[in-house]
């Protein structure tokens, strides 16, 4: 189990797009943030987002927003999967 979680993780400090949206999903993510009272009506980012970018940042190699911004980036511009075109 800890051997699944930690080759888990690597893959996703390996990862250049967004990892975490194919393991929480966006319905998820609201449903939760709704149960826990938070309104992101009129933000730039979606909950999801927001929280899937945050993950990203937590597990980079230097913690800084430089690589998970770059993720977000690649992300938002059409690559191949992503969260923000529903491929």
């Amino acid at each position: 189990m800890v051997f699944r979680f930690r080759a888990a993780i690597e893959q996703a400090r390996k990862s250049e797009d967004l990892y975490f949206a194919a393991l929480l999903s966006k319905d998820k993510i609201t449903r939760s943030l709704r149960e826990a009272g938070a309104w992101f009506q009129g933000w730039v980012y979606s909950g999801a987002v927001t929280t899937w970018v945050f993950l990203s940042q937590c597990l980079s190699a230097d913690h800084s927003c430089r690589e998970a911004v770059a993720r977000l980036w690649i992300s938002h511009h059409g690559c191949v999967g992503s969260v923000f075109s529903g491929g």
